[in-house]
């Protein structure tokens, strides 16, 4: 028998689409705590010739693999995941000559050519995909509890030990970044203002209970001739990033006057570790959206308790970049960790 406790999930960026590389190696271990990218058999296509009472033949057809990965958001350890997600890294900046770097991750205009090979070993056989698409994640953390995060994947394929040839029949060499350094709420700060606005400061603090971030990047791959598998997925329609906060004690109009009049804002979520370069070390890690368009609000009442207040903005690219923001977005990441490399290839 084997248990979630034994499996080994490991993740490295490949070269060709449907090729798989290696993951087989220091520091390509991912922690995970769930994950859906189900086996599959090519699309059932029925015979439905007249003259049959039943179903008599079944081909099997084109093969699609799309699921999620969910995992506790760390300050390093799943910095190729985002990177691919996002589409642009970048050599990382040391910090002040310590063994800090910081990074910085912002959406590029295409992710031709960013996608991985995933590989789990689940105890009776390994499980490798040997190309996967990372087209999006969502970002949640609330009150009391550390941030996790979900990827969005589109796979080419499934290859098991038991029954293929997968590139990585042993995880026996994968090590973690980490098994501690996760972001944790009572960590983070929120900030906004307005986008035409100044830098964001201590007089922009919100006290929020929790957030969403919603980053959608809609993408397919292409079914052609001679093969079951996809090409690799290109996108569909333009990426949708939304922002939600919650706030468990409605005491200001604030957020819903901002819905009503469509004001423009600009804001950040920063993660402190407390770790700081002093020490050699540093850990931070920054959401920063550069504009914000209020889409929804609500403040509904469902209990004799406290009234809860919730709103979603729509985060869009800037004109230019806001004072003290260093992009246009519509978001972009800051992290600062041990890594001294580019996470990307």
């Amino acid at each position: 028998m084997t248990t979630g406790r034994d499996i080994i999930a490991a993740f490295a960026q490949g070269t060709t689409w449907g090729t798989a590389v290696s993951a087989n190696a220091a520091g390509k271990g991912i922690y995970i705590l769930s994950e859906g990218l189900p086996l599959k058999s090519g699309e059932h296509l029925r015979n439905e010739e007249l003259a049959h009472y039943f179903m008599e033949n079944v081909d099997l057809g084109n093969v699609d693999f799309a699921g999620d990965i969910s995992a506790f958001l760390r300050y390093q350890g799943l910095d190729t995941l985002i990177a691919i997600a996002m589409g642009t890294a970048g050599s990382p900046i040391q910090q002040g000559g310590t063994l800090a770097w910081k990074h910085i991750w912002k959406l590029s205009n295409t992710l031709t050519g960013l996608f991985g090979t995933l590989a789990i070993d689940k105890g009776v056989s390994i499980w490798e995909y040997p190309s996967v698409k990372t087209h999006g994640f969502v970002i949640t953390c609330e009150a009391g509890q550390p941030a996790q995060i979900t990827f969005n994947m589109i796979a080419d394929d499934l290859v098991r030990s038991n029954d293929g040839s997968p590139v990585n029949t042993s995880l026996a060499s994968v090590t973690y970044a980490t098994n501690a350094l996760r972001l944790l709420f009572d960590k983070a700060t929120f900030r906004i203002n307005a986008q035409s606005g100044g830098a964001l400061g201590v007089g922009d603090v919100v006290n929020i209970s929790r957030f969403t971030l919603t980053y959608n990047r809609p993408k397919s791959g292409l079914h052609v001739l001679g093969q079951t598998t996809v090409l690799e997925p290109t996108g569909d329609a333009v990426p949708d990033v939304r922002l939600e906060v919650g706030v468990d004690e409605y005491t200001t109009d604030a957020f819903l006057n901002d819905l009503r009049l469509g004001t423009a804002k600009k804001a950040d979520i920063y993660f402190d570790s407390g770790i700081e370069a002093g020490t050699a070390y540093d850990y931070d890690f920054r959401i920063s959206l550069p504009h914000l368009i209020p889409v929804e609000g609500s403040a509904p009442l469902s209990s004799a308790g406290k009234i809860v207040e919730s709103v979603t903005f729509e985060a869009i690219k800037a004109a230019s970049n806001p004072t003290g923001m260093t992009d246009r977005g519509p978001f972009y990441i800051e992290v600062i960790n041990k890594l001294a490399t580019n996470p990307l290839l």
